[in-house]
């Protein structure tokens, strides 16, 4: 924001480091995601958040436990409630869904893409706030 490295993981691990000082030093570094991931695999960087385990980064160990608990939710548009929507992906099938760029996306969600039976798109803000996009993935915390 504003060119200001803040948020929600900002502010848990900032408040985690002040615990674990003097013992240890935590510098949180902002940087684009797909660099941070090229730093943890060659070995620049010590960790990444926010945490998104693949089985394919081996290179990225399990952590103990999870920052906070989140959903993963579908905002649509309200156009497209008209219809119900109750099962998924059947009743979904006639609509592109957005995602943010690095959004960690659902085994179930991935195959129903695979299969062809939705669209998955980048969700640009733009396009968010214009309702072209006709549902967005995201997170509701808990």
């Amino acid at each position: 924001m504003n060119g200001q490295f803040k948020g929600m993981y900002v502010d848990i691990l900032t408040k985690a480091a002040e615990r674990l000082k003097p013992a240890y030093t935590l510098e949180l570094q902002p940087r684009p995601w797909k660099r941070g991931l090229a730093d943890m695999e060659f070995g620049s960087a010590f960790a990444l958040f926010p945490p998104g385990l693949k089985r394919e980064r081996s290179y990225i160990d399990h952590y103990s436990v999870a920052i906070y608990r989140e959903t993963v939710v579908v905002f649509c548009h309200e156009d497209v409630l008209r219809k119900p929507r109750r099962n998924f992906p059947r009743d979904f099938a006639d609509l592109t869904i957005g995602v943010n760029l690095g959004f960690l996306l659902s085994d179930r969600l991935m195959q129903a893409s695979r299969q062809g039976i939705v669209k998955l798109e980048a969700a640009l803000e733009a396009m968010k706030m214009s309702g072209e996009m006709a549902r967005i993935v995201g997170d509701y915390l808990h």
